[in-house]
């Protein structure tokens, strides 16, 4: 009766260590094909998103506008020049200095004084700078008119503060 146990508990040592080595190899293995799994439907799952997202791609297009007389446009020419004209009418000068505009301009408050508008008026009219970069130069007075007409366009005052103030010896006005 001793040998049976003895076989007995010789087979179970043995069922163990196998046991150990087999289900770590399952587990390693199960664990491999989960993550082919998973790497294979993500990819079909991408796949088709992409394709999805191609598919309303093509069909999100603007085939057709109104204009300004409420008429369908479809020709190509016709709806790029609706476009274009929508953005110039949209940033054109005229509408953003209007009337409403001159009003927001009049709640601001001065930053230079009348004084110093006086010596940057005196100190431009001296500049060779009209007569050296004609399209850059732009006076108060210009800009005054540029505001209360409408017309204004977008311009470069030729000098700074400082260099004014280092051309004037440092002098304050």
């Amino acid at each position: 009766m001793q040998s049976l146990a003895l076989n007995i508990q010789s087979c179970t040592k043995d069922l163990g260590s196998w046991n150990e080595v087999n289900i770590k190899e399952l587990r390693a293995e199960i664990s491999r094909k989960h993550e082919e799994l998973k790497l294979a439907t993500s990819m079909i799952q991408t796949g088709s998103f992409h394709s999805r997202a191609s598919a309303r791609r093509s069909r999100n297009v603007i085939k057709y506008l109104f204009d300004s007389k409420g008429l369908w446009k479809k020709e190509d020419g016709d709806v790029s020049e609706i476009i274009t004209q929508y953005f110039k009418d949209m940033f054109c000068y005229s509408v953003l200095f209007s009337t409403d505009m001159k009003r927001v301009f009049d709640c601001i408050q001065l930053l230079v004084s009348l004084e110093r508008a006086a010596f940057l008026r005196k100190k431009r009219s001296s500049s060779p700078t009209p007569t050296a970069h004609p399209d850059l130069y732009v006076t108060v007075d210009a800009t005054e008119e540029a505001i209360r007409s409408n017309s204004f366009e977008f311009s470069c005052l030729c000098s700074s503060e400082e260099e004014d103030d280092e051309e004037d010896g440092g002098q304050q006005s």
